[in-house]
């Protein structure tokens, strides 16, 4: 039986007291203070950034889940890694109290599910109508603003901002704060009085740290060890699987969808040649659609002006005896 808990496919590691010691305090720290909050059935929404891809956004976010929760912590269980709507409800639903899902790679979620309205909503409601589940969920997203105002300033809790791979900042939200509880807008000031008119690649990552210990928000820093191989590996075979298993699956809805469409074209062929002054508006009633979708479909398959040249001629044989009656 294939292992997918954390904590027991690390007990095949041999290195792994070596590894765990690795681990900074003040990540622990973190991980403890969230535990304590999640006990006292508080939720917690992290958003987890790195503006580049393999910057270790996903790495990071297994390690805080397990951190938060070493017994219960699972590749499959706890990592969200399709976004569908219905899996992140179950998912929340069947982890453990006290524990944390991670929504790998959201940023895929956030152009497939509409994630500025749907997702974000999803998550809104779930915590609003189930805090009792004392549950934490951590969003892996390149930037923070990919979050809408309104959801990063009243449910993310935390920002943990990768700079570099390998080393990290944590931000608290200034709940004191309505305007800019995260202070962005006094990082724009501070970038433009002290960066304005120098090229990105001569900003040290020194003086980039700078910035973010001046923040009022600021929490702590902390490097961040590589997971173990024998983890990475498994966590990237799962993800493999899974995603291969929904590619497969947006192939079959393709296809069903384009069999549909295909169908729905012949059919308006067929009631266009029983009732030639049959209008696009009507048989777009006749379909249940709108006549901009029934229009594209047509396009698709066929030619729009073959659902006008009947309706046309028509017209044209309606005014025939007025204009026979004038001339006569």
């Amino acid at each position: 039986m294939e292992k997918t808990k954390v904590s027991e496919i690390l007990l095949s590691y041999p290195e792994i007291n070596e590894w765990f010691d690795s681990i900074p305090e003040e990540l622990k720290f973190l991980a403890k203070n969230i535990k304590k909050r999640l006990k006292k059935e508080k939720d917690l929404v992290i958003a987890i950034t790195g503006h580049e891809e393999g910057i270790g956004k996903s790495s990071f976010s297994i390690l805080l889940g397990f951190l938060i929760d070493m017994i219960n912590f699972d590749l499959r269980q706890n990592i969200a890694y399709i976004a569908n709507s219905d899996t992140i409800k179950k998912q929340f639903w069947d982890i453990p109290q006290e524990s944390y899902l991670s929504l790998d790679e959201a940023i895929k979620a956030l152009y497939k599910m509409d994630f500025n309205s749907q997702l974000q909503k999803l998550l809104i409601m779930m915590y609003a109508t189930e805090r009792w589940q004392k549950k934490c969920t951590g969003l892996c997203i390149p930037r923070f603003n990919d979050l809408t105002e309104q959801f990063r300033n009243h449910k993310v809790r935390l920002w943990i901002k990768i700079m570099k791979r390998g080393y990290a900042v944590v931000h608290t939200k200034d709940v004191d704060d309505d305007y800019d509880p995260w202070k962005l807008e006094w990082e724009r000031k501070y970038r433009e009085k002290n960066w304005s008119g120098r090229h990105v690649v001569d900003i040290s990552f020194a003086e980039r740290m700078k910035l973010e210990r001046a923040k009022s928000t600021f929490v702590t820093e902390f490097r961040i060890p590589e997971l173990p191989r024998i983890l990475f590996n498994r966590y990237e075979e799962i993800k493999k699987e899974i995603h291969s298993k929904e590619s497969q699956e947006d192939d079959d809805e393709s296809a069903r969808i384009h069999k549909y469409k295909e169908t729905i074209f012949k059919l308006c062929q067929h009631i266009k040649m029983i009732q030639p002054d049959a209008t696009i508006p009507k048989l777009s009633a006749i379909m249940g659609l709108n006549d901009s979708t029934l229009r594209d479909i047509i396009n698709k398959f066929g030619k729009i002006e073959d659902f006008r040249k009947s309706q046309r001629k028509n017209r044209i044989m309606e005014q025939l005896p007025n204009f026979a009656q004038k001339v006569s």
